[in-house]
């Protein structure tokens, strides 16, 4: 495994700083301390590669470890839906093969599939490789920064030693010598993702000539991005699980019993488990404590947290620690589920030492427990932070271990709610926290909620959002124009029949709706009654005709595709009279009315059952 010394980032900041000074000189006639620019670099590499090689997780919680000693190799993929093909597998053991065959590169994966590891494990191959010059940012830093993303980025680097005038700097961009990592945008705030987004487009299309590398949970936000192409990450093989495990400093016989047990069969049962980084950690976690594990993951969740909280230091013999804090599991738990809900509802992971404060005082303050009430907020905060490994201080900074943690105890929180509260809550969460299209990329939140108590979730969430749906005048152009947000049409010549395609809405609600009821309702044997696929593609009566008329415009005579937005599109009253006429079939065969269908009969056997409960009484 590659290994950065202070030799490497020596020889590094010659190799990189006199290629990348050359180009600016010739820009900046006044610049010619070539010593101080390497010496900066070199200053800048030590700095930032030790902050990044050394982590901490739920096994090495008190002394941060390096990456290397445990780093498991991850894969990605171009293509993971299709799982009847046999995708490329892509290596990511070095960088610059990576970026030379595959091109600048948005990874997106599960919470806990190792995008941050990869990055970081990346960031320090380029170093070692001598590739180019790393520039590795947290983009949830950027939620406190109230300047643009490129003084964000050129304060970032000042503040890991790396001087640069930001005339300099700007300069330097344009010599193609950087690689720039920006990892977890969906950790920005969402009223801050769309600007920043545009920022680093506009920059990535800017400095083209330099590499990106960028990671997020999920893509809808980068679909027009010409500059980066998505790729997902692979989870783990067996044999993968096996030596990720191997490389974990904790007891002996305990590793050797669960590595046989995942051999024996433990892989293949919990695969969904097993094949993510973090949660193989959770499972060997929950093993180590328990020798049991459950099946579903709010139970998973909820039993890692019991073997945390009833055992310490567990790269040693489960020692037991007595809690600062004096609260009971139950009390521990109480308030930890309130502080991750008002936190996750504000997409709030980063805080200072003060925020976090001042986070527990006023949410304890809210509960009915006097102990709660008059806990140390300090030494509550010790406790989540030393002993329950639930927070991982990172210079002045307190990021949860895993975002899936904060949702997991966020799910708790509402579900201790009555259906009053749950009812209002619901909505509010929706809008901030939709569940993505892509059932691969669904919130560990949404999944936690719907396993706690699926009678709820359906009466409180789907359903609700039925309703709310169903009470508007819906139509066949009102559907038309929500599930689509633009058309485009194209022909290669006049002899070619013209290509019609339909851009689906991403903020659609109905698409919403449609997600929603099938990532839950369809995979569920108990709620499943026979609805069908949402159907993206229009009725073929109604694409022929839209076409027919288009030919009689003479679209056909263009070359290259033309979009319109569907708004405009829909302007044009013939069109509208097609969509109407010929598409009744196509709205018989969406999945709106199947939904209907469904929550008749759902709400039918809902009322049968309690008049069968009251009986039986």
């Amino acid at each position: 495994m590659d290994i950065v010394t202070s030799t490497v980032a020596s020889l590094f900041a010659k190799n990189l700083g006199d290629a990348t000074f050359s180009t600016v000189k010739t820009k900046i006639r006044d610049i010619n301390n070539s010593k101080k620019f390497n010496n900066d670099l070199e200053n800048y590499i030590n700095i930032s590669s030790e902050r990044i090689k050394k982590v901490k997780t739920l096994f090495y919680d008190s002394v941060p470890k390096n990456i290397y000693d445990f780093y498991q190799p991850l894969k990605l993929t171009k293509d993971s839906f299709n799982f009847e093909k046999d995708n490329e597998i892509i290596d990511t053991s070095s960088v610059s093969y990576l970026l030379e065959n595959y091109g600048n590169l948005l990874i997106v994966g599960h919470g806990g599939s190792g995008k941050t590891f990869l990055i970081k494990y990346l960031f320090l191959n380029s170093i070692s490789e001598y590739y180019k010059i790393p520039v590795y940012l947290e983009l949830r830093n950027y939620n406190e920064y109230n300047g643009t993303f490129i003084d964000y980025l050129h304060d970032s680097l000042k503040n890991s030693g790396f001087e640069m005038e930001k005339e300099f700097f700007l300069e330097t961009l344009k010599s193609n010598q950087f690689i720039f990592f920006f990892d977890a945008f969906d950790e920005v705030y969402p009223e801050k993702q769309k600007k920043l987004s545009i920022e680093i487009k506009n920059f990535c299309n800017r400095y083209f000539r330099n590499k990106f590398i960028l990671s997020c949970r999920f893509s809808e936000g980068f679909n027009d991005w010409s500059v980066v192409s998505e790729y997902r990450m692979v989870g783990l093989t067996k044999e993968d699980a096996i030596s990720l495990v191997s490389k974990i400093d904790i007891e002996e016989k305990w590793k050797r019993e669960f590595i046989n047990d995942l051999k024996d069969g433990l892989y293949k049962k919990y695969k969904s488990f097993a094949s993510s980084p973090l949660l193989l950690n959770i499972m060997l976690l929950t093993y180590g404590a328990t020798s049991t594990l459950p099946d579903k993951l709010d139970k998973f969740y909820e039993k890692a947290f019991e073997a945390l909280y009833y055992s310490h230091d567990l790269s040693k013999n489960r020692f037991r620690r007595k809690l600062e804090s004096n609260l009971t599991y139950e009390q521990i738990k109480k308030i930890f589920s309130r502080i991750c809900f008002k936190t996750y509802q504000r997409s709030q992971y980063t805080f200072t030492f003060d925020e976090l404060i001042s986070v527990i005082e006023y949410e304890k303050k809210k509960e009915d427990s006097k102990n709660i009430q008059e806990v140390d907020s300090q030494k509550l905060l010790n406790d989540l932070e030393i002993n329950l490994c639930m927070f991982v201080k990172e210079g002045l900074n307190y990021n949860f271990v895993h975002r899936s943690f904060q949702e997991y105890f966020a799910a708790i929180f509402i579900d201790n709610r009555n259906e009053v509260d749950q009812k209002r809550i619901f909505p509010m969460l929706l809008e901030k926290k939709p569940i993505i299209g892509f059932i691969d990329t669904l919130e560990n939140f949404w999944e936690i909620m719907f396993e706690i108590n699926p009678d709820r979730f359906i009466d409180n969430v789907i359903v609700s959002q039925i309703n709310n749906l169903f009470t508007e005048n819906i139509g066949i152009i009102e559907y038309f124009s929500d599930m689509y947000s633009k058309i485009s049409y194209s022909s290669d010549d006049a002899n070619n029949p013209i290509g019609l395609s339909l851009e689906i809405n991403p903020n659609s609600k109905f698409r919403s709706i449609s997600n929603l009821f099938n990532n839950f309702i369809e995979n569920s044997e108990k709620y499943n009654l026979s609805p069908n696929l949402f159907s993206e593609e229009v009725n073929k009566e109604v694409n022929d005709s839209i076409i027919t008329y288009l030919k009689g415009l003479e679209y056909e005579r263009f070359s290259s595709t033309h979009s319109q937005d569907i708004s405009s599109f829909l302007m044009n009253d013939k069109i509208r009279s097609i969509i109407i006429s010929k598409g009744k079939n196509w709205w018989a065969t969406s999945n709106l009315p199947r939904i209907l269908e469904w929550k008749v009969k759902y709400e039918f056997s809902r009322n049968d059952n309690k008049t069968t409960f009251l009986d039986d009484i």
